[in-house]
Protein backbone atom coordinates (compact mmCIF):
# COMPACT_ATOMS: atom_id res chain seq x y z
CA UNK A 1 0.00 0.00 0.00
CA UNK A 2 2.79 2.38 0.87
CA UNK A 3 4.58 2.10 -2.18
CA UNK A 4 1.72 2.56 -4.01
CA UNK A 5 1.13 5.46 -2.46
CA UNK A 6 4.70 6.49 -3.11
CA UNK A 7 4.15 5.81 -6.34
CA UNK A 8 1.13 8.29 -7.16
CA UNK A 9 2.79 10.51 -5.72
CA UNK A 10 6.11 10.50 -7.29
CA UNK A 11 3.73 10.31 -10.55
CA UNK A 12 1.19 13.08 -9.87
CA UNK A 13 4.69 15.44 -9.46
CA UNK A 14 6.16 14.03 -12.32
CA UNK A 15 3.46 15.35 -14.16
CA UNK A 16 2.85 18.78 -12.15
CA UNK A 17 6.58 19.65 -13.83
CA UNK A 18 8.37 19.01 -16.61
CA UNK A 19 11.28 16.91 -15.65
CA UNK A 20 14.45 18.80 -17.15
CA UNK A 21 17.99 17.63 -16.99
CA UNK A 22 19.80 20.64 -16.06
CA UNK A 23 23.61 21.37 -16.72
CA UNK A 24 26.18 23.06 -14.27
CA UNK A 25 25.53 26.68 -14.71
CA UNK A 26 22.06 26.86 -15.92
CA UNK A 27 19.08 28.71 -14.36
CA UNK A 28 16.00 26.79 -13.80
CA UNK A 29 12.35 28.66 -14.27
CA UNK A 30 11.11 27.67 -10.87
CA UNK A 31 11.97 26.61 -7.70
CA UNK A 32 12.85 23.14 -5.95
CA UNK A 33 15.43 20.82 -5.44
CA UNK A 34 18.38 19.43 -7.09
CA UNK A 35 19.69 15.75 -6.76
CA UNK A 36 23.24 14.83 -8.52
CA UNK A 37 22.10 11.34 -10.32
CA UNK A 38 23.84 9.05 -8.01
CA UNK A 39 21.51 11.21 -5.04
CA UNK A 40 18.57 10.06 -7.01
CA UNK A 41 19.52 6.51 -7.03
CA UNK A 42 20.66 6.16 -3.85
CA UNK A 43 17.25 7.11 -2.81
CA UNK A 44 15.27 4.82 -4.94
CA UNK A 45 17.65 2.50 -3.37
CA UNK A 46 16.77 3.25 -0.13
CA UNK A 47 13.29 3.37 -1.11
CA UNK A 48 13.37 -0.25 -2.20
CA UNK A 49 15.22 -1.26 0.52
CA UNK A 50 12.62 0.78 3.07
CA UNK A 51 9.71 -1.45 0.68
CA UNK A 52 11.23 -4.62 1.49
CA UNK A 53 11.40 -4.02 5.23
CA UNK A 54 8.02 -3.03 5.21
CA UNK A 55 6.95 -6.28 3.91
CA UNK A 56 9.35 -8.42 5.86
CA UNK A 57 8.03 -6.25 8.96
CA UNK A 58 4.34 -6.82 7.81
CA UNK A 59 4.92 -10.45 7.33
CA UNK A 60 6.69 -10.85 10.90
CA UNK A 61 4.16 -8.62 12.66
CA UNK A 62 1.54 -11.09 10.90
CA UNK A 63 3.48 -14.23 12.79
CA UNK A 64 3.76 -12.30 16.00
CA UNK A 65 -0.19 -11.66 15.74
CA UNK A 66 -0.75 -15.44 15.13
CA UNK A 67 1.48 -16.35 18.00
CA UNK A 68 -0.42 -14.17 20.53
CA UNK A 69 -3.94 -15.93 19.40
CA UNK A 70 -1.84 -18.70 19.95
CA UNK A 71 -0.60 -18.26 23.25
CA UNK A 72 -3.92 -16.76 24.08
CA UNK A 73 -5.79 -20.04 23.35
CA UNK A 74 -3.12 -21.75 25.71
CA UNK A 75 -3.64 -19.81 28.27
CA UNK A 76 -7.22 -20.09 28.44
CA UNK A 77 -7.26 -24.21 28.03
CA UNK A 78 -4.73 -24.04 31.07
CA UNK A 79 -6.59 -21.40 33.26
CA UNK A 80 -9.71 -24.01 32.46
CA UNK A 81 -8.03 -27.18 33.13
CA UNK A 82 -6.71 -25.46 36.60
CA UNK A 83 -9.93 -24.23 37.28
CA UNK A 84 -11.29 -28.01 36.42
CA UNK A 85 -8.50 -29.81 38.91
CA UNK A 86 -9.35 -26.97 41.68
CA UNK A 87 -13.15 -27.92 41.28
CA UNK A 88 -12.02 -31.57 41.69
CA UNK A 89 -9.53 -31.65 45.15
CA UNK A 90 -12.72 -29.44 46.65
CA UNK A 91 -15.03 -32.28 45.68
CA UNK A 92 -12.13 -34.43 46.91
CA UNK A 93 -11.86 -32.89 49.97
CA UNK A 94 -15.50 -33.15 50.76
CA UNK A 95 -15.76 -36.50 50.11
CA UNK A 96 -12.41 -37.27 51.96
CA UNK A 97 -13.75 -35.18 55.34
CA UNK A 98 -16.86 -37.29 54.75
CA UNK A 99 -15.09 -40.45 54.35
CA UNK A 100 -12.94 -39.83 57.40
CA UNK A 101 -15.99 -39.11 59.75
CA UNK A 102 -17.74 -41.93 58.99
CA UNK A 103 -14.24 -44.15 60.13
CA UNK A 104 -13.77 -42.51 63.00
CA UNK A 105 -17.74 -42.91 63.99
CA UNK A 106 -17.66 -46.46 63.28
CA UNK A 107 -14.07 -46.77 65.07
CA UNK A 108 -15.71 -45.56 68.20
CA UNK A 109 -18.86 -47.68 68.09
CA UNK A 110 -17.37 -50.85 67.28
CA UNK A 111 -14.86 -49.84 69.74
CA UNK A 112 -17.94 -49.33 72.09
CA UNK A 113 -19.20 -52.46 71.09
CA UNK A 114 -16.25 -54.37 72.03
CA UNK A 115 -15.91 -52.72 74.97
CA UNK A 116 -19.78 -53.45 75.82
CA UNK A 117 -18.76 -57.44 74.89
CA UNK A 118 -16.14 -57.32 77.57
CA UNK A 119 -18.20 -55.68 80.43
CA UNK A 120 -21.03 -58.29 79.28
CA UNK A 121 -17.98 -61.22 79.50
CA UNK A 122 -16.79 -60.69 82.61
CA UNK A 123 -19.93 -60.23 84.79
Amino acid sequence: MKAFICFLLSFSIANAQDAKVVKKGETVPFDGVLFTRELEKDIRNDLQTLQKRNEVLTKLNDINNKEIDILNKRLDLYQNKAKELADREVKTEKETFIKNSIYFISGALITGLIGYGVVKAYR
